[in-house]
């Protein structure tokens, strides 16, 4: 049996773990971290040399690029595993797989073909969900201990106010870096790979959506605010660390909640301009 696997460069290490697992499961398993390698690889191999294609799901925005949808364009088939995608419950997630390669691939993927990678796939799912879960991506981590204010999982919050997968990716870095001031160029690098004004156009309207869901959800204690220029911090609402105020008109709205108290260090310095 012959795999692909393509992941980041970042998360090559990880991709070198899971071709070593494949390789335990009689697998022989091929890792790229280059997009056009991978693709150009699956086209020009003869049908039915390979079995089955991984792909990190967080390598691709869904809505801007279907990885089934590159592989209906290709001379042949492969049935393919988006691997790190949030939605399917753990346990189900082989399952997963099989619907989605017989959803887009239709009569093009006999039912005899997924049945028969099955197996394979019930362990690499099993693989996943253990301790390597935790390397794969932040998308995916366990959820962690709960607290009085504990951080929602990217993927429910973006499914129960039906935001899109590159909203859940915004939404999921912010969460990663809470407290943390983030420029807007770094956060279009995250979701593009660079930054450009069309880019940041769009993660203006991204950040006001997920501002707009934040405040509607009263189970989660969330904001994101503006901070000095092009930077945005993530807080939890019951955070008491001073706020930081982009007018004058949000400043008296918050006034009763804080009291400030200016007391000169140089009383002579007053007097003069008394």
């Amino acid at each position: 049996m012959t795999a692909y696997l393509l992941v980041a460069e970042r998360q090559r290490h990880v991709g070198e773990e899971i071709c070593r697992y494949l390789e335990e499961l009689l697998v022989k398993a091929t890792l790229f971290t280059k997009e056009d390698d991978f693709w150009a690889s699956l086209s020009l191999a003869e049908e039915n040399q390979i079995d089955f294609a991984m792909i990190d799901f967080s390598l691709y925005q869904l809505d801007l690029f279907n990885p089934y949808e590159e592989m209906l364009s290709l001379n042949h088939q492969v049935p393919l595993v988006l691997y790190n995608d949030p939605y399917p419950p753990p346990e189900e997630r082989a399952v997963y797989w099989k619907i989605k390669n017989r959803h887009y691939f239709t009569s093009l993927m006999t039912e005899s073909r997924t049945k028969g990678l099955m197996p394979v796939w019930k362990k690499i799912q099993d693989f996943l969900n253990g301790e390597i879960n935790k390397k794969v991506s932040i998308i995916c981590q366990p959820e962690e201990d709960e607290d009085d204010n504990p951080l929602p999982r990217p993927e429910l919050f973006c499914a129960r106010h039906g935001m899109s997968s590159s909203r859940q990716k915004l939404l999921s870095y912010f969460l990663s870096h809470i407290g943390e001031s983030l420029t807007t160029e770094e956060l279009c690098v995250q979701l593009w790979e660079n930054a450009n004004p069309s880019h940041t156009k769009s993660l203006y309207t991204y950040i006001h959506e997920i501002r707009e869901a934040l405040a509607k959800d009263s189970s989660v204690q969330l904001k994101i605010q503006h901070e000095d220029k092009d930077c945005y911090v993530m807080k939890k609402t019951d955070d008491t660390s001073m706020p930081v105020y982009r007018t004058a008109a949000e400043y008296f709205i918050q006034k009763k909640k804080y009291s400030f108290n200016f007391t000169p260090k140089d009383q002579d310095y007053m007097k003069k301009w008394k």
